[in-house]
């Protein structure tokens, strides 16, 4: 996929009884247009797997998050990652990957 699963989306596969049931830890986060957090590898590659697909490695989620033809080190620029501070965005507005954080 383009960007993360929201919210929404994940707790359409717990209604499928495809997902285990699970709820963010933050008030904030329970917004459909959200990306869905809190959940183990286990679960989110169980959620993967129900869509028929699998989770990214470590290399290929990286190398998504970096501008085209860039081979510079992960910045807040680019991806809102740990240490970047600030909120989670709307999924809807990460789809564009090189749109400012």
């Amino acid at each position: 996929d383009k960007s993360e699963v929201t919210y929404g989306e994940y707790q359409a596969c717990v209604a499928d009884g495809a997902c285990p049931e699970r709820k963010p830890n933050y008030h904030d986060f329970r917004r459909d247009d959200v990306p869905m957090t809190g959940l183990s590898w286990f679960e989110a590659r169980t959620y993967c797997q129900a869509q028929g697909k699998r989770l990214p490695s470590q290399w290929e989620w990286e190398r998504m998050a970096r501008p085209p033809g860039e081979a510079s080190e992960l910045t807040c620029d680019v991806a809102n990652h740990a240490g970047c501070g600030g909120s989670t965005r709307a999924v809807t507005d990460a789809r564009d990957p090189h749109a400012p954080l």
